[in-house]
């Protein structure tokens, strides 16, 4: 049973900056009312949490007059928007700077929401995972709302195994992101997969902004060729991307994982000799930087 936080409890809260709820199937619109509207709140976190609807679930945050970071993963509610209620055109904390997201129970209506409240003004970080082709649309909605202010992406992309594609719309990101400086993709390579949308992720993201930083965590437990390593080449090799000064590619190898056969015993020096040789522009500016394990 939920049990809603004491008054002595709440007195003694006057200077928390980091507020974290991470209970399993938290009840936070019953048993958190005291908390609400704390100034000394700048950092929220809120994992597993659940909400009797969206409303709620935004009222809370919204209380936070100070918020400059917001993580939430794992969290529900009973009942989303009521389309006779629709968003209101409320702005998010005026500090706000760092946003994480996923996985929600409905990441379209997180980012109608975020949009309506304005986030442009303030936000200069994302993170999102994604699950479903669903949420990369709800994801270039927001992503289209921040526009040019935000110059950190991170995008963790937890591919379902059941789906060898991954759609995304024309041009992701949408070209109002044109501040991005830093790019980092999250995401596993599945057998059967085929990785397209990388390297329209890559080339829009060129193309649109001035990138110095792009970082790949690579899980992989299919085909290393699954990576479009000519069409890689081509971005990277193209004027865009001359701005870049690293490129970090993080490969963490699954026994499952399929290996080109010209890689021998001694593997991670091999993996590390095989990408330099398809992307040997980015190694010859001595900005290609490879961890394999």
């Amino acid at each position: 049973m939920d049990t809603p936080i004491s008054t002595i409890a709440l007195a003694s809260l006057s200077t928390l900056r980091r507020l974290s709820i991470a209970v399993w199937n938290f009840d936070v619109g019953s048993s958190c009312v005291g908390l609400t509207g704390l100034r000394s709140v700048h950092h929220l976190t809120l994992r597993h949490c659940r909400f009797p609807t969206f409303r709620s679930f935004a009222d809370f945050v919204l209380s936070f007059p100070n918020l400059e970071s917001l993580d939430v993963g794992d969290i529900s509610w009973e009942t989303g928007l009521d389309e006779t209620h629709p968003l209101e055109d409320n702005e998010v904390p005026v500090k706000l700077r760092k946003i994480s997201l996923g996985p929600v129970t409905d990441l379209q209506t997180v980012a109608d929401w975020l949009a309506a409240c304005r986030v442009q003004k303030t936000v200069t970080g994302l993170r999102v995972r994604c699950t479903t082709e669903q949420d990369v649309i709800a994801l270039n909605t927001l992503c289209a709302a921040i526009g040019d202010v935000f110059v950190d992406l991170e995008l963790d992309w937890l591919l379902r195994k059941t789906s060898p594609t991954f759609a995304l719309p024309t041009r992701f990101p949408p070209s109002q992101c044109s501040a991005i400086r830093s790019l980092s993709l999250k995401f596993p390579i599945y057998d059967g997969c085929h990785l397209t949308w990388l390297t329209t992720v890559l080339t829009s993201t060129l193309e649109s902004a001035v990138l110095e930083v792009i970082s790949m965590e690579v899980r992989l437990l299919g085909d290393l060729d699954a990576i479009e390593w000519r069409a890689l080449r081509v971005a990277f090799n193209s004027k865009p991307a001359r701005t870049l000064k690293q490129v970090k590619l993080k490969l963490l190898v699954w026994p499952t994982a399929k290996l080109p056969s010209s890689i021998g015993s001694s593997r991670n020096h091999s993996l590390e000799s095989y990408i330099h040789g398809h992307l040997p522009e980015l190694s010859s500016r001595g900005i290609l930087h490879i961890i394999a394990r």
